[in-house]
């Protein structure tokens, strides 16, 4: 990395987070417990499907709860210009009545410890969602209703998802990197990713008479609206950022 060269600017950098050189050890534990939180990010969310929750189409406000993220607007003077920042991509919604998900379980993680894209709630949020979207695909490939797509059919499945993934996490760096412009950008990429996906699962036929493949067609159709929800979202707060830039700079 260039930046290693100048070491009087390795304590921080424009945006003023501490950059400190770290081990590999230490950044194999950031790593775990990334895994760790996306994990129980996933837990969260089966949850509510398991507990028929799933209509009242609040899954990522009801998990970003359970998780800990609500983080409310961030009072004056407070820096909001790091890691655990309170907007609308942060997924901070208000309590909701009858909230039937369990607590956080263990104390929110640290966001500002130390900074890692693999630490944003966002991406966290995003990589539980990939992989509940996959272990529905997972279920419907060894079907005799996935088995009837073409091979053709089935790559350009895995390489919508995959190329949706990798954008909105490329979106959410760029963001906190407060390039928004980019993060616009790669969402507008990620969010038409995820729309050729739906296009392409129109030649997956599932009869509703195997409600087991039935009800992984419905959840995984549930889970992928829900990250169409989140690059609107990440749009939505880039966009107003942008603005702001705008009036800013014609004042």
């Amino acid at each position: 990395m260039k930046d290693s060269e100048n070491s009087s600017d390795a304590g921080s950098d424009e945006n003023g987070r501490r950059q400190i050189s770290r081990g590999e050890g230490e950044w194999r534990d950031i790593l775990r417990r990334a895994d760790r939180e996306t994990a129980r990010f996933l837990g969260f969310y089966e949850e509510t499907f398991r507990a028929e929750q799933d209509a009242a189409g609040d899954r990522l406000d009801r998990c970003a709860l359970a998780m800990g993220w609500h983080l409310g607007a961030p009072e004056e003077g407070d820096d909001d210009s790091g890691d655990a920042r309170g907007n609308a991509a942060d997924f901070s919604p208000e309590q909701l009545p009858g909230d039937s998900l369990p607590s956080p379980a263990v104390p929110a993680p640290d966001f500002s410890a130390v900074y890692s894209l693999h630490n944003l709630p966002e991406c966290i949020a995003v990589g539980a969602l990939f992989r509940f979207a996959r272990s529905r695909w997972c279920a419907l490939w060894k079907s005799p209703h996935g088995a009837k797509l073409s091979a053709e059919t089935a790559a350009a499945l895995s390489e919508t998802l995959s190329s949706a993934q990798r954008d909105m996490m490329l979106a959410v760096d760029a963001e906190d990197a407060l390039e928004f412009g980019l993060a616009v950008c790669l969402m507008k990429n990620a969010h038409a990713a995820l729309n050729r996906h739906f296009a392409l699962m129109e030649k997956l036929s599932v009869p509703k008479q195997d409600q087991a493949c039935a009800r992984a067609s419905r959840e995984l159709r549930c889970a992928l609206m829900d990250l169409r929800d989140v690059c609107l979202r990440v749009l939505l707060d880039a966009r107003r950022e942008l603005e702001k830039n705008a009036r800013d700079g014609e004042a």
